[in-house]
């Protein structure tokens, strides 16, 4: 069994967030997951920039979660 890593935007300020959005990578173990949902968060915090983190009280959660491959058919 693989696991995704999903990322969620969200705006504390207005209470909404954006669509979970699927990373393409899949991972071995939920450590890796976790690991690059942190450095995933730290490269879009710096994207977004400190101004607008700050102007609209962003906030980025992620979530690990297992997923099943098709088998070959």
């Amino acid at each position: 069994m693989k696991i995704a890593l999903a990322m969620i935007l969200c705006s504390t300020l207005y209470k909404e967030c954006l669509e979970p959005f699927t990373m393409p990578e899949r991972f071995n173990t939920r450590y890796d997951c976790l690991l690059a949902g942190y450095e995933e968060s730290q490269k879009k915090l710096k994207e977004i920039g400190r101004e607008d983190i700050n102007k609209y009280q962003t906030i980025i959660k992620f979530v690990c979660y297992d997923i099943r491959e098709k088998p070959n058919a």
